[in-house]
């Protein structure tokens, strides 16, 4: 099966769960049926149901209770199998390789500590977690980070995606302040994002966090909303802990006044912790200027506390290192050299598509066979561009009645913020998005990631990947990849990412005549709609940018090559012709003599208006006071 399934605890394994503790359960075993077969993310997941618990809190407590199991035991060889760790009394067992205490660990990326060990940790913040975040165990990553923080040292933090990175530097950074309190009317935390999706996140942690702590409080700001808002906000209270992204918070350290003070050099020049999260992300958005500029408008490096939690150090991260953290900084790295570059939980495969004539098509099929195997799958479908989510969007849920969640840079953050907590939310759902999801953001429960066309780059493919199998679940992923696009596997050499058996041979053979039909239907509907011609006609545009920056990695050496290939998907589109384009966009594309192209025509009025009305009524254009982003560092040099 493509996405595996398994059957339901069948009358051979029967479980019985009682609770003893809030927090506990005991696990009677009526009799153990072998493994062999099933599929520990369905098993999991029917776990979960019984439990009424997520799959963070399911694998703590399948950790707690085989703690206390004896090894031999069918319940404790479930278990492990559950957890996929390594049987501690094997006789059978062969090592194929040398392992380590974390390899032993039950599963690696949780520790030994308990949160309730922690003696420096304040009982606020202990209730919190226990009772709102439903966690007791600390991840690898939040012990051997919460030492160092707490006592003020800087520290750089490396971590798998999905192993508790935000609460790695929060729980300690707030106990921090909460020891040593800012000065009046001053930031206690500043934390840097680079996309709004997880500033959001970032900020909801933390007020989760304080929960049952009175006396501090967070405010979160990012392009696309008012800035007058955010002055609204300052003038009422300075934030303990401010969570932004960098375009926006330079525009306030450089312009806004807070009752008579300047935000940046009067306010945040006080600022004693500042926290630098995904700073590879950052830095890879071109944002390096911008975060030297605000890091100027805080103390001295040897004064305040720097914290940078980054899943990789490129040559740029290693330069912003030596500028602005103690030379005596601890560096806690829980990404061992040897280890896999994805989650081992997660099973990867690819398609290449055999053929152009069913790129569109296959992603309706793919889709499709998803929901036809688990019907409550929670599933994430990656594009290449924001105008192509838009595309496949509409296609799913307006002609095919195939519900959903559309999220992409351009739509406002109001929409985007509900899309996305609609979808965290959500026990099972679809969520078509660009890039804004790739890198961060928590979704629980996604048991499928489907990225149709190549990623940026190998990173991103990681990144995008690590949206399942979070916090210790398991998890499936597939990449599906146009005749063109084929090259781009190179650049995943060392992942285990087989080619998917299913998949091939779904392609292989005619499209199912139900799913021709419908898309039959909904290409005849947008060819006969003005409205969604255009949003073809926009994603058409899309794909050529996105690609002609992707030749190299392509190993496509001609553009005519790439245009074909865009005007052979338009017509599967339900585009009527080939779109024209601007040859003002033309030359921008560096498209200008190649064969394909569509040069369309500009009348005397358009040219009078985009030289003299651009900004009719508006004078010069600026994004103060407006809510867009105002720097190319707070979205990426590409929208996503």
């Amino acid at each position: 099966m493509l996405f595996g399934g398994s059957e339901a605890f069948s009358s051979e394994r029967r479980f019985a769960y009682g609770r003893t503790h809030p927090s506990t359960f005991r696990l009677h075993a009526v009799e153990v049926q072998r493994t062999k077969g099933k599929d520990r993310a369905q098993e999991m997941k029917i776990l979960s149901k019984n439990l009424n618990v997520d799959g963070v809190k399911l694998t703590q407590i399948l950790t707690e209770n085989r703690s206390k199991m004896d090894d031999n035991s069918e319940k404790a060889k479930y278990i492990d199998w559950l957890l996929q760790t390594p049987q501690t009394k094997s006789p059978k067992s062969k090592p194929t390789k040398k392992t380590t205490d974390s390899d032993e660990r039950k599963p690696s990326f949780l520790s030994s500590e308990t949160f309730a060990d922690r003696k420096d940790l304040h009982p606020d913040f202990k209730e919190a977690l226990e009772k709102v975040f439903k966690v007791k165990t600390m991840t690898e990553i939040q012990a051997k980070t919460f030492g160092v923080v707490s006592s003020g040292q800087d520290c750089l933090g490396r971590a798998k995606t999905g192993t508790g990175k935000t609460l790695a530097f929060l729980v300690p950074a707030i106990s921090r302040i909460l020891e040593h309190p800012p000065k009046k009317d001053c930031v206690g935390i500043l934390v840097v994002s680079p996309t709004r999706e997880l500033a959001n996140q970032i900020a909801d942690q933390a007020e989760k966090l304080l929960t049952f702590h009175s006396g501090m409080n967070v405010q979160v700001m990012f392009g696309g909303t008012k800035v007058k808002r955010d002055v609204n906000q300052f003038t009422r209270k300075i934030p303990t802990i401010l969570v932004a992204t960098p375009g926006r918070l330079l525009d306030h350290l450089q312009s806004t006044q807070v009752n008579g003070r300047s935000f940046g050099r009067d306010i945040m020049s006080q600022t004693p912790l500042v926290v630098l999260d995904e700073t590879d992300i950052l830095l890879d958005m071109g944002s390096r200027r911008e975060i030297q500029k605000i890091l100027s408008y805080l103390p001295p490096k040897h004064i305040r506390q720097t914290l940078l939690f980054s899943a990789t150090l490129p040559p740029d991260l290693r330069k912003i290192m030596e500028d602005n953290m103690k030379k005596d900084f601890t560096k806690v790295d829980c990404i061992n050299d040897g280890d896999a570059d994805t989650n081992s939980k997660v099973i990867e495969s690819h398609v290449i598509i055999p053929s152009m004539d069913r790129f569109i098509s296959s992603v309706v099929e793919i889709v499709h066979l998803a929901i036809q195997e688990d019907p409550d799958a929670k599933i994430v479908a990656f594009f290449p561009t924001a105008r192509m989510v838009a595309y496949f969007s509409d296609l799913f849920n307006e002609h095919l009645k195939i519900p959903v969640i559309e999220l992409h840079s351009k739509k406002s953050q109001g929409y985007r913020n509900r899309a996305s907590e609609e979808f965290r939310q959500a026990s099972s759902a679809i969520l078509f998005t660009s890039d804004v999801s790739a890198r961060g953001v928590d979704y629980p429960g996604v048991s499928q990631v489907l990225q149709f066309g190549m990623p940026d780059n190998r990173q991103q493919y990681i990144h995008r990947i690590g949206r399942t199998g979070r916090a210790g679940a398991e998890g499936k992923g597939c990449l599906v990849l146009g005749p063109f696009e084929g090259q781009f596997l190179k650049e995943l050499k060392g992942l285990d990412i087989p080619e998917n058996q299913q998949l091939r041979s779904l392609l292989n053979n005619p499209m199912e005549t139900d799913i021709q039909e419908m898309l039959s239907a909904a290409t005849e509907r947008i060819r006969n709609s003005k409205k969604r011609q255009s949003q073809a006609k926009a994603a058409y545009q899309a794909f050529l940018g996105f690609y002609l920056g992707k030749m190299k990695l392509m190993r496509m050496r001609s553009k005519d090559q790439l245009v074909a290939v865009a005007n052979d998907i338009s017509g599967q589109m339900g585009l009527t012709e080939v779109p024209s384009l601007t040859s003002r966009m033309v030359g921008k594309m560096g498209l200008k003599g190649v064969n394909g192209i569509t040069i369309q025509v500009e009348s005397e009025e358009d040219k009078y208006k985009r030289r003299n009305g651009r900004r009719q009524g508006g004078g010069p254009r600026s994004s103060r006071g407006q809510g867009g982003p105002t720097r190319k560092g707070n979205s990426s040099r590409r929208r996503r």
